[in-house]
């Protein structure tokens, strides 16, 4: 998986090569990339709890409607 870097993507664009741009996952919640990945018509595979750090495939990819995303979301750590 690759880190995820700050993306200002807000939400999914349709592309003119049919499908997809994968948003950023980058801070969010579990819910939140949920709600993401619904909205973009993706199927998300979340792993972990709390603030995502990072996506398969990368913010930016193209990929066709429905297709699975993998997002690492790793606990915060209150020490």
């Amino acid at each position: 998986m690759l880190p995820i870097a700050s993306h200002p993507t807000a939400g999914v664009l349709e592309v003119e090569q049919g499908g997809i741009v994968v948003p950023s996952f980058a801070g969010k919640s579990v819910r939140g990339a949920i709600e993401l990945a619904e909205d973009s018509g993706l199927d998300l595979d979340a792993v972990g709890q709390r603030g995502g750090q990072e996506q398969s495939p990368a913010a930016g990819s193209h990929v066709a409607t429905g297709s699975r995303v993998t997002v690492k979301i790793r606990k915060v750590s209150w020490f």
